[in-house]
């Protein structure tokens, strides 16, 4: 029914296996464990049988070298591999497409960030921090884009190159 409760009168003793479909979950939903459970039924005992869902709450992007400077993706800028991106505590890497992800998030706010000691030499993260929050409901966050740019060499000294 709508609020998740479902049984299955006269189930004849011995072992069976329920299954979930788990095309008719609502969207942004899935099992916190398998979606399908073997299970014992007992004569004349009765048998609870759950399976909780959860909400998907994700946050991904590219990191990409922001040739043009205009803090956007274009088709013709290059990503980065191997760089280590941050959301809080947690950290995870950008695949060979310059790709990353992080999966189930709780609830919160959060601040994503580079690691800039995985960035190639010569290269530096555009801004230091974004906040993001994720709500209750299912949510995932796509265009968490991180523009990196290369640093410009005056004199002895390194300094990042002006972003418009």
């Amino acid at each position: 029914n709508n609020l998740g409760v479902y049984s299955f009168p006269n189930v004849v003793a011995g072992e069976h296996t329920a299954s979930l479909v788990l095309t008719t979950l609502p969207e942004g939903y899935l099992p916190w464990d398998v979606p399908k459970k073997t299970f014992t039924v007992f004569e004349g005992i009765r048998f609870d049988l759950h399976f909780p869902l959860r909400a998907v709450r994700n946050v991904t992007g590219r990191v990409y070298m922001d040739e043009n400077h205009n803090g956007n993706m274009e088709p013709a800028e290059k990503t980065l591999s191997d760089v280590r991106i941050l959301l809080d505590k947690k950290a995870a890497g950008s695949d060979k497409d310059g790709w990353y992800l992080f999966d189930n998030l709780n609830q919160g706010s959060y601040e994503i960030s580079l690691d800039n000691t995985s960035l190639p030499s010569g290269v530096t993260a555009v801004s230091v921090k974004r906040s993001l929050e994720m709500p209750a409901e299912p949510k995932t966050v796509a265009d968490m884009n991180i523009p990196v740019t290369r640093k410009a060499v005056l004199g002895n000294m390194d300094q990042e190159e002006e972003t418009v």
